[in-house]
């Protein structure tokens, strides 16, 4: 089969579909294009206090190194700056991941995030306040999407930090770093739950390829990301 007759089927499928595959690069890409769609999406997985949630977002350029990728297709990332509502700022990344070397890939790209996010940080700061805390750091997040079974998952949402390993077993253990996390969702994990945002979310993304019509729901942003992702509304 040509590669023309492959696209020609491949169109032909998609065409019986409801709904486009979220979980798809191109199309994930599209569905988080849309600001207000990002910045809902993001307070629904942080969980962060109403106090301090997300209400504006910048994408700046970022500086990041080339890699080979042997997995084929462009492993999709966004670079946030983003505001709060307290006026505070954090820094995020959010990847719809591949799975190869998957720890040193959360490792590296969390590392380049934090060194952009200081850069950055400190072109804001007064000379006088960088002469006497030249190392802090900003807050920044590390948000991975798997569609894939991650082999540390205990369930469908992981949380990872810096721990001291004299604090292994016990269960009331902190981080002893707070300004650093990791959010890792499995989405081969995931199965319904309550109605929340975040449950709504995750419900979109790893069941949109199959549905066959958008669920009941009274938040405007997941109605609108359901209407987006309609094949008759693709261009």
């Amino acid at each position: 089969m040509t590669n023309k007759a492959k696209i020609k089927q491949q169109i032909e499928i998609i065409r019986k579909k409801t709904f486009l595959d979220a979980t798809l690069d191109r199309v994930f890409k599209m569905l988080f294009s849309v600001d207000s769609a990002l910045i809902h999406f993001l307070n629904a997985i942080l969980h962060l206090p109403d106090a301090t949630k997300i209400v504006s977002i910048s994408r700046p350029k970022k500086v990041t190194v080339k890699l080979d990728s042997g997995e084929g297709s462009e492993i999709v990332r966004f670079d946030i700056h983003a505001k709060l509502k307290n006026k505070q700022f954090i820094d995020l990344e959010m990847q719809r991941a591949g799975h190869t070397d998957f720890l040193d890939r959360i490792e590296l790209y969390s590392s380049l995030l934090e060194i952009n996010s200081k850069i950055s940080f400190d072109k804001g700061r007064p000379k006088r306040e960088k002469n006497v805390h030249p190392y802090l750091m900003p807050e920044t997040y590390s948000i991975w999407l798997c569609n894939f079974k991650v082999p540390f998952s205990k369930s469908y949402r992981e949380e990872l930090g810096l721990f001291r390993l004299s604090d292994i077993g016990n269960p009331k253990a902190l981080p002893i770093y707070t300004k650093k996390r990791y959010i890792i969702i499995d989405l081969t994990k995931y199965k319904a739950a309550r109605n929340t945002p975040e449950a709504e979310w995750l419900k979109l993304i790893a069941t949109s390829a199959s549905a066959t019509s958008a669920p009941k729901t009274t938040d405007k942003a997941i109605a609108d990301a359901y209407s987006r992702l309609q094949v008759k509304n693709a261009s």
